[in-house]
């Protein structure tokens, strides 16, 4: 009886490390689902320019030689299909860059949390060079995550939060109480970390039942957050998929800018 149950535990711990090995390697394609859009090619940036710099992917419009928004998209899709938000950023009188990832948008490489970060790092030089010195970056769902490491690099005059997380780990879920994930994650993306000590204006824009973004995760974030400026909206009618059908969104977000 005892040989069964040594067995039995050495089967379950085989099988326990195996799991874990899996999710290692595969964490990459549960964080990121990226389509082929081709960024050439994107009908909704017509009038953008496309460019490519130091690497760095983003369609960009000059409006406004000091401000301009930095959009950091979600997990999902591509930059092209964010280009509805580009009209609330042209009349606020803003210039606009959308970033579109490594490995996205037709791109070869793999997306990882180091190149998206490193991407933050490029766009913020591309500011710099061309003068925008009251920069606001705006991260939706995944993209909370380079929107908050561009604050926290300094540089910028508001925050612009949409469906945002205090960290990727606080989605793992079930799977969190078996695995030690948070440490085990190199994609966890921590804008709690980066966002605590930030005393600008930030806007956090939530629906109270996100099916993607826990609603603990957001609160938690907006509870860390030190600034004075902080403010919380809830959209009533929406889903983390649906806050670009309605008009709410765009009027709090073109709304904070202009203040």
């Amino acid at each position: 009886m005892q040989k069964l149950v040594r067995l039995v535990l050495s089967l379950a711990v085989v099988w326990y490390v195996l799991f874990g090995v899996v999710l290692a390697l595969f964490e990459k394609r549960m964080v990121y689902f990226p389509d082929a859009q081709d960024f050439e090619s994107c009908a909704g940036f017509l009038d953008a320019e496309k460019i490519t710099y130091k690497g760095t992917r983003f369609y960009y419009k000059h409006i406004h030689d000091e401000k301009a928004v930095v959009f950091y998209h979600g997990n999902g899709g591509s930059a092209c299909d964010r280009s509805v938000l580009k009209d609330t950023f042209e009349e606020a009188g803003f210039s606009y860059l959308f970033v579109e990832y490594p490995g996205y948008s037709a791109d070869t490489h793999l997306p990882s949390k180091a190149s998206i970060l490193e991407d933050v790092i490029t766009v913020r030089a591309f500011l710099d060079e061309r003068g925008y010195n009251k920069v606001v970056p705006v991260g939706e769902s995944l993209g909370t995550g380079p929107a908050a490491y561009h604050a926290y690099l300094g540089g910028v005059q508001k925050v612009i939060l949409r469906t945002p997380y205090y960290e990727i780990a606080d989605m793992v879920g079930t799977l969190g109480k078996v695995y030690p994930l948070r440490y085990m994650m190199r994609e966890n993306f921590t804008p709690g970390a980066w966002m605590k000590d930030i005393a600008l204006p930030i806007l956090v824009i939530y629906v109270p039942v996100d099916e993607v973004i826990p609603y603990q995760s957001t609160k938690k974030l907006y509870d860390s957050l030190t600034s004075p400026e902080k403010k919380m909206v809830g959209i009533e009618h929406g889903t983390h998929n649906t806050l670009y059908e309605l008009d709410q969104t765009f009027e709090e977000i073109r709304s904070f800018l202009l203040q």
